[in-house]
């Protein structure tokens, strides 16, 4: 819709006309199109303080087979030379907006009975239903945290006795060899 004439325009019948110059005047986009088809009307956008192009602007065709024919081209080469984009006209179409995942913000809100329910849970047991007094002054649920210094020392224990292990074997392996040699 042009927000100037409040007027409505054919999708079907408009084309977006890209890389224009910034002195450009509609007459001149005018001319370079009706060469393809008959043009009904040209938009040139404009900045509101300066009065001068953005660099795009919209044709709209009489009907629909210019805008084919524009289409295919690509690209619509003025009488200076300077190669003009030109594209469909499409509607940005908005992404409805996915009720689930409202829903799902509601769920984590810690407001939610629901989910009041699961941060009360504490190793797997269900404390006894708190009033909303209490639940606003309790703060949320983390789980407790491992003692991993414990962990990891054992590991590192149980590493060092395999170690000395596998060097006593090889001591072990070396001094049966020497022995027989001596032997012999």
């Amino acid at each position: 819709m042009d927000f100037v004439t409040k007027r409505k325009y054919d999708e079907n019948k408009t084309v977006f006309v890209g890389n224009l110059p910034f002195n450009v005047k509609e007459d001149d986009i005018r001319k370079v199109f009706e060469k393809i088809g008959k043009v009904a009307t040209v938009r040139v956008v404009r900045d509101s303080e300066t009065g001068m192009s953005k660099g795009f602007g919209f044709v709209e065709f009489a009907n629909a087979d210019s805008v084919m024919i524009t289409l295919e081209q690509q690209c619509v080469k003025t009488s200076t030379g300077r190669e003009l984009r030109v594209k469909p006209l499409l509607k940005p179409k908005r992404p409805k907006k996915d009720k689930s995942k409202l829903k799902s913000k509601n769920k984590t809100s810690p407001l939610n009975p629901k989910t009041a329910s699961a941060l009360r849970r504490i190793d797997g047991k269900k404390e006894k239903k708190k009033s909303d007094n209490e639940l606003h002054q309790e703060p949320k649920y983390t789980k407790p945290k491992k003692d991993m210094g414990a962990s990891v020392d054992k590991k590192r224990l149980v590493q060092q006795n395999k170690k000395k292990k596998m060097k006593a074997k090889k001591v072990q392996k070396k001094r049966r060899i020497v022995s027989e040699i001596l032997n012999k």
